[in-house]
């Protein structure tokens, strides 16, 4: 027993005059890796994991025929709408102005510079474009030369007029596309386990559905469903253009997983969508899990 506490005393002695070195190198084999590099890799391993974990949730939510995908109208395609809207409205305002104001003032003062030019006719040319300039200027006129470059005359009261007959088709324009963002604000399509509908309240069930047109899908983005639902024919569109294309995507191919493929026509099944995920990704997964 005495020998014991005697060899038990002679290792504690020699490992409290270890080095620091010795220590931590013989604590890194009882505790295992540093602490602190677990703490450089752990979040890579955490930020790899979680992207993962969302691709498969995402991918999961499409599979899950129980959930209701719908897709709502586009914001890119209201606002193109809108922004086109807006052009046509300004350049129907634009030419209006024009020939309500502008093109009218402009005939007068033209008037006013050939009056100008018939009683100074012993002024060279320059000398008459300078002298009405300043005649302008005091008037608070533009100064520029008021006369038509095309016939070198007043402006004619037929090109005014022209300018109404554009205003009305920028105006007419601009209600096209200015309406056109009324009516698709707040449109939608969706799917579920029983079957799709839209907000014009067409609704039709899996079963009714008699075709799958993919004819525009590859090109446009367009494919209509023909559906047969109390001996009433119609057809429902699908468009990856009007509405957000992802979940578009996804109700496209829900319909071709609850339908026959034979009802499938001008097109093939689009091809399942699996969660990409790289080698090298999963590499410094695998290499950091290790360490």
């Amino acid at each position: 027993m005495a020998s014991f506490v005697k060899v038990r005393n002679s290792l504690g002695s020699q490992a409290g005059s270890a080095s620091p070195t010795l220590r931590a190198k013989a604590n890194r084999k009882l505790i295992g890796p540093d602490p602190q590099a677990h703490g450089l890799v752990r979040p890579l391993v955490h930020s790899v994991q979680s992207r993962i974990r969302q691709r498969a949730a995402y991918f999961a939510y499409l599979e899950n025929m129980s959930m209701t995908i719908r897709s709502n109208t586009s914001r890119n395609y209201l606002l193109r709408l809108g922004l086109v809207g807006l052009f046509c409205l300004g350049g129907g305002l634009y030419f209006l102005y024009d020939g309500m104001i502008g093109w009218p003032q402009k005939r007068e003062r033209g008037f006013d510079f050939l009056q100008y030019i018939e009683d100074n006719a012993d002024l060279d040319e320059k000398d008459q474009l300078d002298q009405w300039k300043m005649r302008a200027a005091e008037k608070g006129w533009p100064t520029d030369n008021p006369l038509d470059p095309e016939t070198n005359k007043p402006i004619s009261k037929i090109k005014i007029n022209d300018q109404f007959l554009y205003a009305g088709a920028a105006g007419l324009a601009a209600l096209c596309f200015l309406s056109r963002v009324v009516f698709m604000l707040g449109r939608w399509v969706e799917c579920d386990e029983a079957g799709l509908r839209n907000r014009g309240g067409q609704a039709a069930k899996f079963s009714e559905i008699t075709a799958l047109d993919k004819k525009k899908w590859q090109s446009k983005g367009i494919a209509f469903v023909q559906y047969q639902s109390n001996g009433r024919t119609g057809r429902l569109r699908l468009d990856d253009y009007f509405y957000d294309r992802a979940t578009t995507r996804a109700i496209l191919r829900q319909v071709e997983s609850r339908i026959d493929a034979a009802k499938i026509v001008n097109g093939k099944p689009e091809p399942p969508e699996t969660p990409v995920v790289s080698a090298e990704t999963v590499d410094i997964s695998a290499q950091a899990t290790q360490v």
